[in-house]
């Protein structure tokens, strides 16, 4: 909201406040699923069914287009 209203004040802090800021951000962001598909076996089944549908859906056989 601050660099919307333009009283973001970051910039005066140094470029590797900057950097430790959106490679956190940026790491937690990532590793949100892996942290659910460890600890959350619904999860993990939500995304093994995801899976078994692709392979079903890429086996299928396509009549010839002409």
């Amino acid at each position: 909201m601050e660099e919307i209203t333009d009283k973001d004040d970051t910039a005066s802090y140094g470029g590797w406040l900057n950097i430790v800021g959106k490679t956190m951000t940026t790491l937690s962001t990532i590793s949100n699923p892996f942290i659910y598909f460890i600890f959350m076996q619904d999860f993990r089944r939500s995304v093994a069914k995801l899976i078994s549908c692709f392979k079903k859906f890429n086996n299928a056989v396509y009549p010839a287009l002409a």
